[in-house]
C-alpha cells in the first residue's frame, strides 16, 4: 500500500488537503505514511488554532502505555 499512500500523502501535504491526509491515516495506517499523515494533520490543526484536534492527532502517535515504552527503551520527552 506504500505507493498509493505515498501519492495521497504527498498530494495531501502539498495541497494542505485534510481529507486526503485523513484517508491515509484511516485507511492506509499500516503504510509508512500513516504516522506522517497524522503528524501533518496535527500541524495543520495547530496552524489553524485548533489545539484540541492537533493534540488528538499527535496522541495517536504515542504508545498506549508510556511507562512500558520507556522500559523498552523508547525515548520520550522530557525524560
Amino acid at each position: 500500500v506504500d505507493p498509493q499512500a505515498r501519492e495521497a500523502f504527498e498530494r495531501g501535504k502539498a495541497e494542505r488537503n485534510v481529507r486526503l491526509l485523513e484517508g491515509v491515516a484511516q485507511r492506509q495506517f499500516v503504510s509508512s505514511y500513516g504516522d506522517d499523515a497524522l503528524f501533518t494533520l496535527g500541524e495543520l490543526a495547530l496552524a489553524d488554532g485548533d489545539y484540541d484536534r492537533a493534540r488528538a492527532c499527535w496522541r495517536k502517535l504515542l504508545p498506549r502505555d508510556p511507562a512500558a515504552a520507556l522500559e523498552a527503551g523508547v525515548l520520550a520527552y522530557p525524560d
